[in-house]
């Protein structure tokens, strides 16, 4: 079994003051896919290459969204609960997180 990585790269801004804020954001998840014809269920010999090149394989763009809300005292414990929709060719996948933290 060949597991996809995938390199999510976004940006974010809190909006609010004090503890309480609003998280919004987005940006883009790259899915680096095996080659359609190769058939083959194992990972390539140049990870490396593979994953940055994308040689010999299949690549997918889907654009991702962030909106959450933050609890994030000025020292301790931060809690983070965010929806991030996924969106890729005319659909959306809603998908959520959790987040359980120390700011300093």
């Amino acid at each position: 079994m060949w597991i996809w990585p995938t390199f999510p790269v976004t940006a974010s801004v809190l909006v609010g003051h004090g503890a309480h804020l609003l998280e919004v954001g987005g940006g883009a998840t790259f899915i680096v896919t095996p080659d359609e014809g190769s058939g083959e269920d194992t990972p390539p010999n140049d990870f490396i290459e593979h994953i940055f090149f994308a040689e010999g394989q299949g690549t997918l763009t889907m654009a991702t969204g962030i909106v959450g809300y933050r609890w994030q005292p000025a020292h301790g414990a931060m809690l983070r609960a965010v929806v991030t929709p996924l969106y890729y060719d005319g659909t959306v996948q809603f998908w959520g997180g959790l987040s359980l933290g120390f700011s300093f």
